[in-house]
């Protein structure tokens, strides 16, 4: 090497390795003074001295520009230790997937997991909802890169909906590309300090967001994309490539996939927009002459307004839908769905995912050892002979509870029919059980509907939005819009109509939201007991002692251990009693201030007349001395009252 080359390249070389350590040396100051953030999927945290991981529910914030806005994960708590019985499956995706509009329980992965545990009680299935709002394959191989620690044992996915206008998809405003390379190099970027700060100076800089306009209208920046566009394909391409990314990384956790394919309404919605080739059509006004000949049932004007549409517009979303309108008026269920479809494929404002999607589904889950769900196939059975519309969806895309039910029994199909799982009971009997049981409540359902109110109270549902207002009429109209305005929590509200049904002696009504609580916070005692009590109330001290033992020991709670006892006394049954009455004996002595006087009196007053009855005399002497030197409490063996 000649010496002009050789300071060429050593000059280079010291350049390079300048610009990496200046690089290192700025993320060391940044992280040195928290400039910046560090996105971990899980936090760890202790409930009842057990180690759990919580799902950090603004992960997803590091998608989206403005992060006070940004969808959040649901609050998911996970033991650390995944038990020798326990089975986790994944559900990532967009918002149908992550349950919208509903808070908690109607949703298809809540849904699911109860499914699966009361088909299997040998096992514990842990179905984690990794899923939110406006995002794509992009964020979801994202996510899925993090999601190791967690151990699961399946995944599932229910994307394709938000390909165009999720965070980073091809026509949003939330940081879209077309470039398939550059996307994934700035989501890499993006878990640098360095790179936070610069995007925190470019934000400053532009305009703000309005945090008034929903999700919808914020992430779109192309509103017209043709079927077949150079767009729309590359669109497709990328989502097949990130298909492709998240194959390799659950080849390396070993674990199978689920992916469904998608569904929409197909009926019930028209389509957002047409690409007129005249400028000034209107598709409202257009659609409000077809319906006005259609409700007249006026034959002759209705086909005169479909020729000349065909003539003037033929490759136009709306006239599709318009045909498949005819259609279904004429009998021809079949045809209808056809041009019902056709017009969802037209359709250019795309916040449904086409035909094409599914048939990209279908191939690749074919040629990869993928599990393909049937969603779409399901959904068209479940509103045969027509088209799926607003029998099953709220909307364009979010299933009612019925819909969402509908995708729990086709994944749990699913997982059955691959071998994956086997449920010990009939599929008839578990369902007829399940659909029974399962806590949807009055408050949810209303709180879902409200949401969706407001939600096509707003383009692109209508062209101009309209101001949102609501009278409540009843006590759950009262709960859910406090809560959707954020004057109460979710908990609270809930809680609140448990106790408003027990007072009123609606004890249906009030264990369906108990159970409900307890679904959504599954290591919470109170709501664990206050069951038990009303079921105490209806003369069902077994079934309140099976809903007791069943998380006695993992909780440890010591009103729980009292509650359980005080049963078994008055059940006569005094061996338990003294069992579950020590359990909670060990927790007050070690913080007797956080208990109320009146529960350690009772406390000891069961556990001493037990020990008496079985002739353990040496312990209740022990009981009795304990009780009066540490709490003042008087015990007389002879006139002892006991307290219930």
């Amino acid at each position: 090497m000649s010496v002009k080359k050789w300071k060429k390249w050593f000059f280079s070389t010291l350049l390079i390795l300048a610009g990496v350590s200046l690089f290192f040396l700025t993320e060391w100051v940044l992280h040195l003074f928290y400039l910046g953030k560090e996105y971990t999927l899980v936090e760890e945290l202790e409930i009842h001295n057990k180690p759990y991981y919580r799902i950090n529910r603004n992960f997803p914030e590091k998608y989206f520009r403005v992060h006070e806005t940004a969808p959040e994960f649901r609050d998911e708590i996970i033991p650390r230790f995944k038990g020798p019985a326990e089975k986790r499956i994944l559900v990532l995706g967009g918002s149908t997937a992550f349950g919208f509009p509903y808070s908690y329980n109607i949703t298809f992965p809540d849904m699911l997991e109860g499914l699966l545990n009361r088909g299997d009680p040998e096992h514990v299935w842990n179905v984690i909802n990794l899923a939110t709002s406006a995002i794509n394959s992009y964020s979801v191989s994202d996510i899925l890169k993090h999601t190791p620690v967690l151990e699961p044992d399946a995944l599932i996915l229910y994307m394709g909906h938000n390909e165009f206008y999720g965070a980073f998809g091809s026509a949003s405003s939330e940081r879209g590309f077309t470039s398939y390379f550059l996307t994934h190099l700035l989501m890499k970027l993006q878990q640098t300090y360095l790179f936070q700060v610069l995007l925190k100076w470019v934000n400053r800089a532009l305009p703000n967001e309005i945090t008034g306009d929903p999700l919808m209208a914020r992430v779109v920046r192309e509103r017209e994309i043709p079927y077949g566009s150079s767009l729309y394909l590359k669109t497709r391409l990328n989502y097949i490539k990130n298909l492709h990314r998240i194959r390799k990384i659950t080849e390396k956790m070993g674990i199978p996939v689920y992916i469904g394919t998608l569904t929409s309404n197909e009926r019930s919605q028209i389509p957002f927009a047409s690409d007129f080739q005249d400028e000034a059509l209107n598709q409202q006004t257009l659609f409000k002459e077809f319906t006005f000949l259609l409700e007249r049932e006026d034959t002759t004007g209705v086909e005169m307004w479909l020729k000349d549409m065909e003539l003037w517009e033929p490759q136009s979303a709306l006239f599709a839908y318009c045909r498949g309108k005819y259609h279904e008026w004429q009998g021809r269920p079949d045809s209808a769905t056809y041009y019902y479809a056709l017009a969802r494929d037209l359709d250019v404002l795309r916040f449904r995912a086409g035909s094409d999607w599914n048939v990209a589904i279908r191939q690749f889950a074919r040629e990869n050892d993928w599990v393909c769900v049937p969603v779409d196939e399901v959904f068209h059975n479940a509103s045969a002979p027509h088209a799926p519309g607003n029998n099953l969806f709220h909307e364009h895309v979010h299933p009612n509870e019925i819909g969402y039910m509908l995708m729990a029994e086709t994944f749990f199909m699913s997982l059955a029919n691959s071998g994956f799982y086997q449920h010990k009971i009939s599929y008839d009997e578990l369902l007829s059980d399940f659909k029974t049981t399962y806590p949807i409540t009055p408050f949810e359902l209303k709180a879902g509907e409200l949401t969706i109110k407001k939600l096509m109270s707003r383009w692109p549902f209508v062209s101009d939005n309209q101001p949102f207002t609501f009278s409540p009429s009843n006590t759950t109209e009262h709960y859910a819009w406090e809560y959707l305005n954020g004057n109460i929590s979710w908990g609270k509200a809930n809680q609140s109509l448990a106790d408003y049904h027990i007072n009123r002696d609606e004890s249906d009504l009030a264990i369906r939201y108990v159970n409900s609580i307890r679904a959504v916070l599954p290591y919470e005692a109170n709501p664990v007991i206050q069951l038990a009590h009303i079921l105490l109330d209806q003369n069902q001290s077994d079934k309140a002692l099976q809903v007791l033992k069943k998380v006695d020991e993992t909780m440890d709670d010591p009103h729980l251990w009292f509650l359980e006892g005080s049963i078994h006394i008055n059940r006569h049954e005094y061996d338990f009693a003294i069992y579950a009455l020590n359990k909670a004996r060990r927790t007050v002595l070690k913080n007797p201030s956080g208990f109320h006087p009146e529960m350690i009196s009772g406390l000891y007053q069961h556990l001493f007349k037990a020990l008496v009855i079985t002739g353990r005399m040496d312990e209740a002497e022990i009981v009795k001395k304990e009780s009066e030197q540490t709490f003042g409490l008087n015990i007389n063996p002879d006139t002892l009252k006991y307290a219930s």
